[in-house]
């Protein structure tokens, strides 16, 4: 699987946004997966397509 884009590294971008909303008063983010699941097939596919993810967080945000 590859883990960072032509462009980008998704899952530092992702971690140093998540850090940053992480650091504003009322706001606390978690990261669905990481470079270490995604590369033996599992984090990100099995944390998106849990059926509980409605009940989990209020907010999305996908960082592509």
């Amino acid at each position: 699987m590859l883990v960072a884009g032509p462009y980008h590294d998704h899952f530092s971008n992702g971690k140093i946004l998540a850090d940053a909303l992480n650091r504003t008063d009322g706001i606390s983010t978690t990261l669905p997966c990481v470079v270490g699941e995604a590369a033996v097939g599992h984090g990100c596919e099995a944390a998106f397509a849990s059926p509980s993810l409605r009940n989990e967080v209020d907010v999305l945000l996908i960082c592509a």
